[in-house]
């Protein structure tokens, strides 16, 4: 398993509030969702997320507004509400 996708599975779990589901279970239930972020946190790694724009001498980069965010957003669509404890 790729580090992108661990990575992507702890998130998930993190979200939901489910310590107790084990990787394989997170990847049976939400595979779609896992193979998403997995994908947005390899994108997304290039580029510090929360940097607006970065100008060097007479060059200038401006990144999408919230991009990582929307992503995000999409993806908990793919998931149920979080687990809450009393």
């Amino acid at each position: 398993m790729d580090s992108y996708k661990q990575e992507a599975i702890i998130i998930i779990r993190n979200y939901l509030n489910r310590q107790e589901l084990k990787d394989q279970e997170i990847i049976d239930l939400y595979s779609i969702a896992v193979d998403k972020l997995a994908n947005i946190i390899a994108k997304t790694t290039d580029y510090n997320i929360g940097i607006k724009s970065v100008t060097q001498g007479s060059r200038s980069i401006t990144y999408a507004d919230n991009l990582a965010n929307n992503y995000i957003n999409y993806v908990k669509l793919l998931l149920p509400p979080p687990y809450i404890r009393c």
